[in-house]
């Protein structure tokens, strides 16, 4: 939740979605899409740590997939760590690998 409380901004030039998942009314995944005209990001996939590896992400996925679908966009861009497990889920799921960054973070 604090991810998404963090994401919630205005931003006329984007359209915002926020989405939770939720078993037995206890929240047990976010995610956050942002769109505009033909592309869509995502951002706050999270899955309870109690929850994982249970096909939470891949149903939430399908479910963002519909609904992009519905308003005309076929892009997503969804960034992830190399070697970090969701990398794999992502490319299951068709996501490919565009291009990688580094970030340096002063210390």
């Amino acid at each position: 939740m604090e991810a998404i409380k963090r994401s919630c901004f205005v931003d006329s030039k984007f359209t915002t979605e926020h989405y939770i998942a939720k078993y037995k009314e206890q929240i047990v995944g976010t995610m956050t899409i942002m769109y505009e005209k033909e592309i869509a990001y995502i951002y706050n996939v999270t899955t309870n740590i109690d929850f994982r590896r249970m096909g939470i992400c891949k149903q939430f996925m399908s479910h963002i997939f519909k609904r992009l679908t519905q308003i005309g966009i076929d892009k997503a861009v969804l960034q992830t760590e190399t070697g970090f497990y969701p990398e794999k889920i992502y490319k299951s799921m068709g996501f490919k690998e565009i291009f990688k960054g580094i970030q340096y973070t002063e210390i």
